[in-house]
């Protein structure tokens, strides 16, 4: 699993850069040195909200690419192994989303 090897990694790197206060607790509970740790902040929930500031983006993109409107689609994010590996659990997430997605009228 990648996160097995993060865990070798880390070990044979100099310094740790975290996305949150527990990711950094975690690698003090495992034993590494503050001067080794350096909380930066998560990349992906940062991207979002600055899209979120900025709605036009995802509007830009929705629109333009997707022929698509304004509060007629729910944009997720599904990639991991978890989800997609097991047909049962996608298919039990794919429900949810046609649960919530909004209805386009024919």
């Amino acid at each position: 699993m990648p996160e097995e090897v993060n865990r070798v990694t880390d070990h044979l790197s100099d310094l740790l850069f975290t996305p949150t206060t527990a990711a950094t607790n975690n690698l003090y509970v495992e034993g590494f040195s503050d001067d080794r740790v350096e909380q930066v902040g998560d990349v992906m929930l940062d991207a979002v909200m600055r899209s979120m500031g900025n709605p036009g983006i995802l509007s830009w993109i929705a629109n333009s690419r997707m022929d698509l409107t304004r509060g007629s689609y729910v944009l997720a994010t599904i990639h991991r192994a978890e989800n997609t590996d097991s047909p049962t659990r996608l298919s039990a997430i794919l429900d949810g989303l046609n649960i919530i997605t909004p209805q386009r009228s024919p």
